[in-house]
């Protein structure tokens, strides 16, 4: 079972175009696990892990592109432009198995700022 992870993305510029994510899902040794078939999601709220939510991109509806399944890879699409409000966001990446098992894999933050 993969552990979850935490990350602090790079300030962004409000306006300019962000380049996404990529994400390799891996166990708590680094080894890549096979996500053929996986729902995966993202979710990014204002302010506070229950604020308002501002993106929330996943694999059936877009937002979400499966890179290299067999060996984990995935990447948070980009987003342009970035138009959220100057402020903190705090996101959570959501896995669901073929075995409809979900778990919270990456969380983080993600600052957006003025120039």
């Amino acid at each position: 079972m993969a552990t979850i992870q935490s990350k602090k993305l790079s300030d962004q510029v409000k306006g300019d175009t962000w380049n996404g994510l990529e994400v390799t899902y891996s166990d708590g040794d680094g080894d890549p696990i096979d996500i053929t078939g996986w729902y995966i999601e993202a979710e990014f709220n204002y302010a506070c892990k229950t604020g308002t939510n501002v993106y929330s991109p996943n694999t059936t509806d877009g937002g979400v592109t499966i890179v290299d399944a067999a060996n984990g890879v995935f990447k948070l699409d980009v987003v342009n432009p970035l138009d959220w409000e100057i402020g903190t966001y705090f996101w959570t990446i959501t896995t669901t198995n073929l075995d409809s098992h979900r778990h919270t894999y990456v969380k983080g933050t993600i600052k957006i700022i003025e120039v």
